[in-house]
């Protein structure tokens, strides 16, 4: 069986350093990114911006030609894809938790967030993302 979720990598630049947002699931206390499950007839991108305004309350600002999937095993017989875009922190917008399913949020240094992540696949792709806003941003 096949599961699929989409959401963000929300970043910010703040002292000129490159911040993640990283949620902290209240159901298994794991850091992550906001996403979720795609619902009947939507597709990844609308799944992503409804998944990051639900769980955060955020409408960022989205760069889709970043997209990353990673697949991976989270049963015997079940498989999850998760499909991830990049969005810039519009800093107008305040931060609102879904109390339901998020239990936690902070901004985090690649470095830090590494040492909050589970998921080797997750911290190779935020490493892929830092990499992509460095190079956005020295153009």
């Amino acid at each position: 069986m096949q599961e699929y979720s989409a959401g963000s990598i929300v970043y910010r630049i703040k002292n000129n350093k490159i911040e993640f947002l990283l949620v902290q699931s209240r159901l298994n206390r794991t850091w992550g990114f906001p996403k979720g499950h795609l619902e009947k007839d939507e597709n990844n991108v609308q799944a992503a911006q409804r998944e990051v305004y639900e769980e955060v309350g955020l409408k960022p600002d989205y760069d889709f030609d970043f997209e990353e999937s990673i697949t991976y095993k989270i049963a015997r017989d079940r498989l999850k894809t998760v499909t991830l875009f990049l969005s810039r922190f519009n800093p107008d917008q305040k931060i609102e938790l879904q109390k339901s399913e998020i239990g936690d949020y902070k901004w985090a240094t690649l470095a830090e967030a590494n040492s909050c992540l589970n998921y080797e696949e997750l911290k190779e792709l935020l490493k892929k993302a830092q990499e992509y806003i460095e190079n956005e941003i020295s153009r």
